[in-house]
């Protein structure tokens, strides 16, 4: 099931009203070696974790770069997933949040808005985006035979929440798909 969901990023504000825990949620932070991205998604963790200490609860935070370094294409989320769920097998978290370093996230009403879904479910918040074109960095997807269908991809800057279920259930559709070594934009492949 798809659920509207809004994360915006620099202007950042998360809409919501419950009561949930921070041990419900791990965040990956889709990020880059260089010297200025590993800075800014450095900041994007100490942030969070800053929040979550506020809230007396624990926050696991992943940065793409530092803690997949030997993970091929770790600044696409499809080569982490699998990865994760292995990673987080013996204390997954219900939901996981996807975001990049530049994301603002509002945790408490995230989590506030999240109590209200089953996270045992497959779940999918976020905003999706479509290209208006073929364009080359998609591998001209939606060209000649495909040209009608529209081909959504998450808005990772936005800010993507799976719920674990969605997360092990793309992990293992991942797992039995070969890919070649080839991913240029983290929000299509």
């Amino acid at each position: 099931m798809i659920t509207p969901f809004c994360i915006f990023t620099s202007f950042a504000f998360v809409i919501a009203f419950v009561d949930a825990s921070n041990d419900d949620i791990s965040v990956l932070i889709l990020s880059q070696a260089s010297d200025w991205d590993a800075q800014r998604a450095n900041a994007a963790k100490d942030r969070l974790l800053l929040v979550s200490e506020s809230l007396d609860s624990k926050l696991n935070v992943f940065l793409s770069h530092a803690d997949f370094e030997d993970t091929h294409g770790h600044w696409t989320v499809w080569t982490l997933l699998p990865r994760l769920v292995a990673q987080l097998k013996e204390s997954p978290p219900k939901w996981l949040l996807v975001c990049e370093p530049d994301t603002e996230v509002d945790l408490k009403r995230l989590l506030e808005l999240l109590s209200k879904y089953d996270s045992s479910e497959k779940r999918f918040f976020g905003k999706a985006l479509y290209d208006r074109s073929p364009t080359i960095i998609h591998h001209y997807y939606g060209a000649g035979e495909n040209q009608e269908r529209n081909f959504a991809y998450p808005d990772f800057a936005g800010g993507v929440v799976l719920s674990w279920e969605a997360v092990t259930s793309l992990a293992l559709a991942l797992e039995k798909r070969t890919r070649g070594d080839f991913a240029i934009d983290p929000k299509h492949e």
